[in-house]
């Protein structure tokens, strides 16, 4: 179990902390058992800290959904903050919010989720979930390796999430700590 839910819990943990009230989420398809649970997480998160109003988006965990709803946000409101249910979708939003002449994460915070390549490729890095795949990968050949050779083996495992912490959220930065400099 890669708890999904525990991870949207950690955004709204995050943006709760650094005192955002005009939040967004752009996930992915509605039916999709991660986006569905990551997003059950971030709304449980944000309701514990007594923030009930979330602008939603639905997408298909690419850079272009991520680009188009990001634009459809913004024709609604100027949040805050947005969390992306995946690092692309995050980079599609990014630039969306760039060409907008939106300055991250000055005037947004952007946090993804998978803690993936594009993470280091964007200006600004990305602040995101990484939901520890390949330790994960490691324990389900463990175990397969344990049922080959006639070990018992149950499992039950479950990998916690982390928050990996970039140039995309501001939290607790001024502009004049930040990694580099809009003109």
């Amino acid at each position: 179990d890669i708890e999904n839910s525990i991870g949207g819990q950690l955004v709204a943990s995050l943006f709760s902390r650094a005192g955002h009230r005009k939040i967004a989420m752009i996930n992915g398809p509605e039916m999709h058992v991660d986006a569905i649970e990551r997003e059950r997480g971030f709304i449980e998160g944000l309701s514990d800290a007594g923030l009930f109003k979330v602008t939603k988006r639905y997408g298909d965990f690419l850079i272009q959904s991520g680009y188009s709803n990001m634009n459809s946000i913004l024709d609604e409101l100027m949040p805050d903050a947005v969390f992306c249910a995946n690092d692309y979708m995050a980079a599609g939003a990014i630039k969306a919010l760039w060409e907008a002449g939106v300055r991250v994460p000055t005037d947004v915070s952007v946090v993804g989720y998978d803690n993936n390549d594009i993470c280091e490729a964007i200006i600004p890095s990305l602040t995101t979930i990484d939901h520890r795949l390949e330790e994960l990968g490691q324990c389900l050949a463990q175990e397969l390796l344990d049922l080959v050779q006639g070990r018992k083996s149950e499992i039950h495992r479950s990998i916690v999430p982390r928050l990996v912490e970039r140039g995309s959220h501001t939290a607790g930065m001024s502009e004049d700590t930040l990694p580099f400099r809009w003109a």
